[in-house]
């Protein structure tokens, strides 16, 4: 029991930590950073997969109401940088992004 308070405790410092690091270019999203790193944090595993690009990544934050102050070309950066902040964090490997 314990043991899994602990594990749940660490996986919340690790979302913390991922919605309160600034990635450089994310101003350009005009959401609030709370709302699209969460929907970036559960969409990891399909980028990570490869079952999901980073430009699908993007059409999926724009369909779900995410707002952004430049071309969806551009905004690819910013959760570019977003992504590897988590594999970072999470150990993981990220390729072809």
């Amino acid at each position: 029991m314990y043991q899994e308070e602990l594990e749940i405790k660490k996986k919340r410092e690790k979302i913390d930590r991922i919605i309160n690091h600034t990635v450089m270019g994310e101003a350009y999203i005009l959401s609030p950073a709370l709302e699209w790193k969460k929907v970036v944090i559960k969409s990891f595993h399909k980028i990570h997969d490869g079952e999901w690009t980073v430009m699908q990544l993007v059409d999926h934050l724009e369909e779900i109401g995410i707002r952004f102050g430049q071309a969806k070309s551009l905004i690819q950066y910013p959760i570019r940088e977003c992504l590897r902040y988590i594999a970072k964090v999470s150990n993981k490997t990220l390729r072809n992004i």
